[in-house]
């Protein structure tokens, strides 16, 4: 069953963001099941470019992911969904030759040379720039990991004029195996 792994009062703010900036075009790296991008969907008027860079954890997330780009296609959406790592240098030519996008929500590989390299990919053909989980490092769990972004984010965000969404939730739960928050930058 396809869920959504952000905290979704987070993403909910993210998305009243974007709802307020006047989001048109939307790229999101790593997927996972599809739901962060049918939720961000929500807010974005039809006919808007909607892509997924994603390597699928399992087979399952990846036909969930297919199924959610094939639904917003069906619905109006411009969709472009590209399966595979992130850094690879035809898929990142391939999305930058989609740019620029009002924004870019980073939550692929959360180990620190891959949040630093979809930053330096994809940050600059962003408007808006997010970073998820970025309330707390945590070490290899059953997705991978370890999950380095708070230490990018920690560094990165005293350059950038940037907003934070961190919900009580994630507070409370900070020293459980969930990271979570959200950080945005703006370009």
């Amino acid at each position: 069953m396809a869920r959504l792994l952000q905290d979704r009062d987070e993403f909910n703010q993210f998305c009243q963001l974007m709802a307020g900036k006047n989001v048109r075009s939307y790229l999101e790296i790593g997927s996972w099941s599809g739901e962060s991008i049918r939720l961000a969907a929500t807010i974005l008027p039809k006919k808007s470019r909607i892509v997924s860079v994603d390597k699928p954890f399992k087979k399952t997330k990846e036909t969930y992911l297919k199924q959610a780009m094939e639904d917003l296609h069906r619905s109006g959406y411009d969709t472009h969904l590209f399966l595979g790592d992130s850094t690879n240098a035809e898929i990142v030519a391939k999305v930058r030759a989609l740019g620029p996008f009002d924004a870019v929500f980073i939550d692929g590989d959360h180990r620190l040379s891959y949040v630093k390299s979809d930053w330096l990919n994809y940050g600059n053909i962003g408007r808006l720039v997010a970073f998820h989980d970025i309330a707390r490092d945590i070490p290899a769990d059953d997705y991978g990991g370890p999950h380095e972004v708070a230490s990018f984010w920690n560094e990165f965000k005293i350059d950038h004029k940037h907003v934070e969404f961190i919900s009580e939730a994630t507070r409370l739960c900070l020293n459980g195996k969930a990271a979570y928050g959200i950080g945005v930058i703006f370009n």
